[in-house]
């Protein structure tokens, strides 16, 4: 049996997020190394490990949100 090209669709996947703290700052990193640098990261493996890597210097060296709770108010 054909299909009609009218009953084929389209998907159309969209995630929306909004972070602050520890993982706003990492994804901010990612997307400036990735924006600088966009061959670099054509593979998905190496894209979860400068995750890893930004997420634990952010976390353990950097520590750039600490007691960030004591700075915001909402």
């Amino acid at each position: 049996m054909m299909s009609n090209p009218e009953d084929q669709t389209s998907m159309i996947i969209m995630n929306n997020y909004f972070g602050i703290g520890i993982d706003a700052d990492v994804c901010l990193q990612f997307h400036n190394k990735r924006d600088a640098n966009p061959e670099k990261f054509s593979s998905r493996l190496f894209n979860k490990t400068q995750y890893v890597k930004i997420g634990l210097q952010k976390a353990f060296f950097e520590r750039t949100c600490k007691d960030l709770w004591k700075r915001i108010e909402l």
